[in-house]
């Protein structure tokens, strides 16, 4: 396996595919030509049908699309113009394109891992969080869907679970994502850059925990952190690829329900 990053429970697994992972596709210029071959590069590396593997024509808007049965295989090499996916099927790779915007991964699983019940089962979603789907409401358009989802699944007496988890990807630092204030007057967490005027930090992720916690109040949210993000960002962020740095790749962050 040759991602970057990786993290998999008894269901649900996910991965970041940054630079050192893609380092075949980078002669390739042509947009359209290099997500065919990033959509390829999914379903070989997890031994999927292409069918199987969603990415999507992303527009910094606030659409999250389901993936259901009815959907698959999907013959075009982007689904539809979007940027959150949700799936309850199993062995589809849910694809998100980053370099600087925030992924964000969501899934909801049978509390106890260890049962093996008929009634178990699990969601995954995945967001191209950037500000402008902050502030256009992607968080909590997706969040509504999710909670759609697990209603559904527990008319259908299908179990997943009590809480929805959410953790990020590789983004652009804090530190480094200075914006003017015409862009952070729309966030609640910003930091003034005191030596020039007009101009201040977000934090992607920080925000977007804020966002969903005002989305999800009353409700059972968990935060993880399997990919170390949290602690480490500012070191992740050089093995990724910066389109700030001018980099014309892009990271492949990927979920999937496996059991």
């Amino acid at each position: 396996m040759t991602s970057q990053l990786h993290y998999q429970n008894k269901r649900v697994e996910a991965f970041v595919f940054g630079k050192s992972s893609l380092l075949s596709l980078d002669s390739i210029s042509d947009s359209n030509e290099r997500k065919i071959a990033e959509r390829e590069f999914v379903a070989k590396t997890l031994n999927l049908p292409i069918g199987q593997v969603i990415l999507l024509d992303q527009v910094h808007g606030f659409d999250c699309v389901r993936i259901g049965p009815h959907d698959l295989p999907c013959n075009n090499t982007l689904f539809t113009k979007a940027d959150g996916l949700v799936t309850t099927e199993k062995n589809v790779a849910l694809v998100i394109r980053t370099a600087d915007c925030l992924p964000i991964f969501m899934y909801a699983q049978a509390d106890d891992l260890e049962t093996e019940a008929n009634n178990s089962g699990a969601m995954v979603g995945l967001l191209h969080a950037g500000w402008r789907g902050l502030v256009k409401g992607l968080i909590p358009h997706s969040i509504g869907m999710a909670l759609h989802l697990k209603d559904r699944a527990k008319r259908e007496k299908i179990d997943l679970g009590s809480s929805l988890y959410f953790h990020a990807g590789p983004y652009i630092p804090g530190s480094k994502y200075q914006v003017g204030f015409d862009v952070a007057s729309h966030f609640p967490l910003i930091k003034k850059d005191e030596s020039n005027v007009g101009k201040a930090y977000i934090d992607l992720y920080e925000n977007a925990r804020w966002l969903i916690g005002e989305t999800m109040m009353g409700k059972n949210v968990e935060f993880d952190d399997p990919f170390n993000v949290v602690e480490n960002n500012e070191n992740l962020y050089e093995q990724f690829y910066s389109h700030r740095r001018g980099e014309i790749g892009r990271n492949l962050n990927v979920i999937r329900i496996i059991g």
